[in-house]
């Protein structure tokens, strides 16, 4: 009932997204295999029962991966919202992998999108599942601009293996959301964090002050300037490009940003901040993540924007020195942009022109996984005009299906002996009605356009308390006629007995 249930819903939600979307790009495996552009996985052409090209992706090492699959250049996204979906099937998933898109606007802001949910489109890949829908959305800002770059990623949490059928690229408008029930959130002003100070490698080669590498010019899109910072040794290296003494640093929260292009670069390679402070207290900063702003060197990757933050405190004081190094594992190519030192305000000061500063790295060195996007496209708790939140409606499921359990096993335990036939059946009746009641307004919620959290519930608890109570009703009033039955005959027998 439960799966009927699930496919039913998910049947309605692909009917109400067909009049809101407008698909920008159809993605192919088929030919992105026959033009040897797959970045990660394997081709499984159509075959029945399926009938659909898949893309296979496996992780059989059995630890933390984050395998990139699509990269689409310079998507023809102009509205605020887009999403990518498609349908997705998985085998022997650890708990907590899931789909991932991350989405690249020309400002630089990095904001992601996960299938992190306990259930509908936005479920995570967890266990084994077959064929089944999946919606990565994303509300962006009118101040953003158009993406630059999406990518979507398998993030596989343990071993597991992974199918996506054909995906596609949907563009909504303002008002229009991917996920019924949900409505976009307001527009707000984009606010950025403050650039204090740049690094300009032009400015640097001319003064001779180059530490590593050397200045490359370039034509757009491209940065125009750019430092090559080159490794052919199997051996580790820290190559030293930047040492800024006394940044124009007066708060505690404060990053380095730019862009970064890496070639062939070996596993374990990253970029790295250095903070001195004044008691003589150095910290670091590394870029370490699997995917986002905080990305590690791995292999080749185009231009895209990284940060190194760092969160000192009013004990630490502000930043003497600052030294950015380029940490190859291996042999490796990278291309680093000017540099640009940005400050997040302090909470008390106004942030007019500051965007909230991303979870920066701690004193330890331990690098976050971090975007610089006010609106990641973590949905809220709760979508606005809800009936309830998600957190209420996971209250509303435990605790419906523990009174229903409660009550089902009281109508067994007194049905098997006989005892209260009249409570039991009027109990019966009753949970039977308040089924009826909870599928009406699972219903009613549906076409009033409520969020899954809300209508899903509803239709389970109703669903199954009018399945299962009703076709316990007449087995519960046989018993009862049988142990009556037997007991007018022992009385019947008794009565002879003493005639």
């Amino acid at each position: 009932m439960h799966r009927l249930i699930a496919a039913s819903l998910i049947v309605v939600l692909w009917c109400s997204l067909a009049t809101a979307e407008q698909v920008v790009q159809e993605i192919s495996w088929r030919q992105l295999d026959e033009a040897g552009k797959l970045l990660n996985g394997q081709l499984h052409k159509a075959q029945a029962p399926e009938e659909r090209d898949a893309l296979g992706v496996d992780n059989q090492e059995g630890q933390a991966k984050t395998a990139t699959v699509l990269i689409l250049d310079r998507p023809k996204i102009t509205t605020v919202c887009h999403a990518i979906t498609g349908e997705v099937a998985y085998q022997d998933m650890a708990p907590g992998s899931c789909l991932e898109m991350w989405t690249t606007f020309e400002g630089g802001e990095m904001v992601f999108s996960r299938t992190l949910a306990p259930d509908g489109p936005l479920q995570s890949l967890e266990w084994t599942s077959d064929w089944r829908a999946f919606v990565l959305p994303l509300f962006g800002m009118k101040q953003m601009g158009p993406p630059r770059r999406i990518e979507l990623n398998v993030v596989f949490a343990g071993g597991g293996s992974v199918s996506l059928g054909p995906l596609r690229l949907v563009a909504y408008s303002d008002d229009e959301s991917p996920l019924p029930g949900f409505a976009p959130p307001p527009d707000q002003p984009l606010v950025r964090p403050r650039k204090v100070e740049e690094i300009s490698w032009a400015q640097r080669d001319q003064a001779g002050k180059l530490l590593a590498g050397k200045l490359d010019r370039a034509e757009p899109p491209d940065p125009a300037e750019q430092l090559i910072v080159e490794h052919s040794e199997k051996e580790r290296k820290a190559a030293t490009v930047a040492v800024i003494e006394k940044p124009s640093i007066d708060g505690f929260t404060y990053q380095v940003a730019g862009w970064v292009k890496h070639e062939d670069v070996a596993p374990g390679s990253y970029l790295e901040m250095w903070s001195t402070f004044a008691d003589g207290g150095r910290f670091f900063t590394r870029t370490l993540s699997p995917s986002g702003p905080m990305r590690n060197l791995d292999g080749s990757y185009d231009w895209r924007p990284f940060i190194l933050p760092f969160q000192s405190s009013q004990t630490t004081g502000l930043p003497t020195r600052l030294e950015i190094n380029v940490v190859f594992a291996g042999p490796g190519t990278v291309h680093l942009s000017p540099l640009r030192i940005e400050q997040y305000p302090s909470p008390a000061e106004p942030t007019p022109e500051s965007e909230p500063g991303p979870a920066a790295a701690s004193a330890s060195g331990t690098g976050s996984d971090a975007d610089r996007a006010p609106h990641p496209a973590e949905l809220p708790t709760a979508a606005p005009g809800a009936w309830w939140d998600d957190r209420t409606a996971g209250l509303v499921g435990g605790i419906g299906g523990s009174i229903l359990g409660c009550l089902g096993g009281l109508m067994g335990t007194l049905g098997g002996f006989g005892k209260a036939r009249r409570f039991v059946i009027s109990l019966t009746i009753l949970m039977i009605l308040s089924g009826v009641a909870g599928l009406l307004a699972g219903l009613v919620a549906l076409g009033a356009g409520q969020p899954y959290s809300v209508y899903y519930p509803l239709l389970l608890f109703g669903g199954v308390a009018t399945v299962v109570c009703g076709g316990l009703l007449p087995v519960i009033r046989r018993r009862y006629a049988e142990i009556e039955l037997r007991r007018m005959k022992a009385m019947d027998l008794d009565a002879g007995g003493r005639k």
